[in-house]
């Protein structure tokens, strides 16, 4: 009697065991559309300068004479009078990674970005300069997507910058290099 008692409880609780419903698998199943995730919102960008947030926000223009690339721009204006303005110019129009050049006019419109950065005073007293170092690993710029219907371009960047010769002033600090780490942009194309 005692082995029959035995088996019966033994049944009864393996068949009354349950899986608990409120817990949930920790991997979901459903594939995500990552074609749709932007890295950064419309109409805004993202830069480090040196590991610091600088906080600037890109503008995206087409080129009219070259319609197949487009550049990105911004200014910072100081309460000194100093203008700094950074360039990336003749990025392709076209999906994929690009690995800058250094900026000269000999190589403007061959489709191959360039990126720049210069000190001006009082809109027209140059101060100095950076070039990409072409030298280091890792300069890049990508476009990720290019909508010449929507005119948007989205992307990432990095890249090092160093001094070939500008002037060197006295009256104003500025580096010899500057690192754009993390850079993001997500722009309408301006005209």
């Amino acid at each position: 009697m005692s082995r029959f008692l035995f088996s019966s409880l033994l049944l009864f609780l393996l068949f009354s065991c349950k899986k608990d419903p409120t817990i949930v698998d920790p991997i979901d199943p459903t594939p995500k559309d990552t074609s749709t995730q932007h890295v950064i919102a419309l109409g805004k960008s993202f830069v480090k300068k040196n590991d610091q947030a600088w906080n600037v926000l890109l503008r995206a223009n087409l080129y009219s004479y070259q319609p197949q690339s487009f550049g990105l721009k911004a200014n910072v204006y100081y309460a000194n009078g100093v203008r700094e303005s950074v360039y990336f110019s003749d990025i392709p129009c076209v999906a994929g990674s690009y690995t800058f050049e250094k900026d000269q006019n000999s190589n403007w419109a061959n489709s191959i970005p360039q990126a720049s950065l210069e000190w001006v005073l009082d809109g027209d007293q140059s101060l100095g300069g950076l070039n990409v170092d072409t030298s280091r690993a890792g300069n890049f710029i990508e476009v990720i997507r290019y909508d010449s219907i929507q005119k948007t371009v989205e992307g990432r960047f990095e890249v090092y910058l160093i001094n070939y010769g500008s002037p060197n002033n006295t009256i104003f600090d500025l580096p010899d290099s500057l690192r754009f780490t993390e850079g993001k942009f997500h722009l309408k194309l301006e005209n």
